[in-house]
């Protein structure tokens, strides 16, 4: 994961003074706790798909560390 930041940082989606590895640990805490929620109890929420909530609390940190767009696919 901290590869993944840090390749994001030379194309542009991740902002020039993140550093990868807090990043990239925190990312995989979240979606390991994630995904260890989801296979414990599926439908924890009142009847809402865990898998459901955790794919939009994972969408939400990924937006965290990556912010911009990519140079290398811009429309030029």
């Amino acid at each position: 994961m901290a590869r993944a930041v840090h390749n994001g940082k030379e194309c542009g989606e991740v902002a020039a003074d993140l550093d990868p590895v807090p990043a990239a640990a925190r990312l995989a805490a979240v979606t390991e706790g994630l995904a260890t929620q989801v296979y414990r109890d599926p439908d924890a929420l009142d009847g809402v798909r865990m898998a459901d909530l955790a794919a939009s609390v994972l969408e939400t940190e990924l937006a965290t560390v990556f912010t911009g767009e990519c140079r290398q696919y811009a429309v030029r």
